[in-house]
């Protein structure tokens, strides 16, 4: 019997490049190319504010958020949005960290929102505060689906940047004292791929084989900068790094 060994090799071949293709993607990060070293103190703040007023404004839509008050982000969390066509809303209970346009029509919110009054059958004897979590609306404002991230309650990230291909975000992680204890030196990048919700540390070329960066840069800490550059307080010096996704 004769085999078609052509047509083997051949589907073994497109399975092989299918296989890469997919490990690709999944694993697809930016990266960061230094431009320029200055001997100068940036002054980055090294807490993220989750109860600072922000305003972000879409493609018809404006959103304005605040936290008030002593206790969980969440609760003291109340976020009006003003579409261009229909009548404003609020989001009690609710905070805004960022918000972005989805082509071809959607809007994704990063929130921290109370479970009890936005997740279907929730318990509140679980106890969940301040949940960060990725919320998908269409372009009505109707939720279709969200994705709760898995940090650790001492790490508040902030400061959200949506790659071009609308596939992840990447975000500064600022840790903070828990309980009294200090918190961990230094910022940290995060990549948030948006198919499972999986967050993975991104690191800059200058890391070493052990992941850490030189012992003289820190404690570290970053800011994104103008036209998409990631500004690094390095010890002494401020880093400048051009983004490229």
């Amino acid at each position: 019997m004769r085999r078609n060994y052509r047509g083997i090799v051949s589907a073994w071949m497109v399975a092989a490049v299918l296989l890469a293709c997919a490990a690709a993607w999944a694993y697809e990060t930016p990266t960061f190319v230094l431009r320029d070293v200055l001997d100068r103190d940036q002054g980055i703040a090294r807490e993220a504010d989750w109860r600072a007023e922000r305003i972000f404004e879409g493609i018809g839509w404006k959103l304005g958020t605040v936290s008030r008050g002593d206790g969980s982000v969440m609760k003291g969390g109340f976020t009006v949005v003003r579409p261009a066509k229909g009548q404003p809303f609020t989001l009690k209970h609710c905070y805004v960290l960022a918000a972005y346009d989805l082509l071809p029509r959607g809007i994704l919110l990063v929130t921290v929102r109370d479970p009890q009054l936005y997740w279907k059958d929730y318990d509140y004897e679980q106890g969940i505060t301040d949940p960060v979590e990725l919320v998908w609306y269409d372009d009505k404002w109707q939720e279709q689906y969200s994705t709760v991230l898995d940090y650790a309650a001492d790490e508040y990230p902030d400061d959200f940047r949506i790659s071009p291909d609308e596939k992840y975000l990447v975000s500064i992680r600022h840790p903070l004292e828990l309980d009294g204890k200090p918190a961990p030196a230094g910022h940290a990048l995060n990549i948030i791929y948006f198919s499972n919700g999986s967050i993975n540390d991104l690191w800059l070329p200058e890391i070493d084989g052990t992941g850490q960066l030189p012992a003289s840069w820190w404690p570290v800490l970053m800011e994104w900068g103008p036209k998409g550059t990631l500004t690094v307080q390095a010890g002494k010096q401020v880093r400048v790094y051009e983004v490229q996704w």
